[in-house]
């Protein structure tokens, strides 16, 4: 999708020039923030993040944690007239602070005052998690998984979960919009 036209080395502002070159309406900029979600959720889904009982190969974690994408969130923090635009529209979407997985348990994404914070905070936020998390993953996975040291200080698992929270709740709001 996105991140198959852009390449991994662009820096912010290649990125935002693309997508504006690429001349996207606002729809196909919720629409690719929509499909971004789902995409990122079904790569953690396999993982069952939710249940720490299950022991996991870090690797398998540490891998998924590199695929992650977010070009289209990247975008939509921008400020570009289009997903300026884009944005508006989805500020007026209810983001609830619990969403419902496919398993239909409630996901609670946060603590009360945390759910007067904006889109745009949230979004902010859930960029900067997952830039993080891709960021670390590759550093261990350019090191060997078993051979880096900060791979349990890094918490592969809970920061995973973490990100899957946000994303569900996202998904869960945007997928209620008609216009997406």
């Amino acid at each position: 999708m996105i991140g198959d036209l852009i390449s991994p080395g662009w820096s912010l502002l290649e990125k935002t020039k693309w997508f504006r070159e690429a001349g996207l309406d606002t729809g196909t900029v919720k629409r690719l923030v929509l499909i971004e979600c789902r995409k990122n959720l079904s790569l953690m889904e396999p993982l069952k993040l939710k249940d720490s009982s299950i022991d996991q190969d870090a690797s398998a974690i540490v891998a998924v944690a590199a695929r992650l994408q977010f070009e289209a969130i990247e975008y939509l923090l921008t400020g570009d007239d289009k997903a300026n635009k884009a944005f508006e529209e989805l500020a007026g979407i209810p983001f609830e602070t619990t969403a419902r997985g496919g398993d239909n348990s409630e996901h609670k994404l946060s603590d009360s005052a945390d759910s007067r914070i904006s889109l745009i905070e949230r979004l902010l936020r859930l960029y900067v998690r997952m830039y993080s998390v891709k960021t670390f993953a590759e550093i261990a996975l350019s090191n060997g998984v078993e051979g880096c040291d900060g791979t349990r200080q890094v918490q592969f698992r809970k920061r995973l979960r973490n990100i899957q929270k946000v994303l569900l709740a996202l998904e869960s709001a945007m997928s209620g919009e008609a216009s997406v």
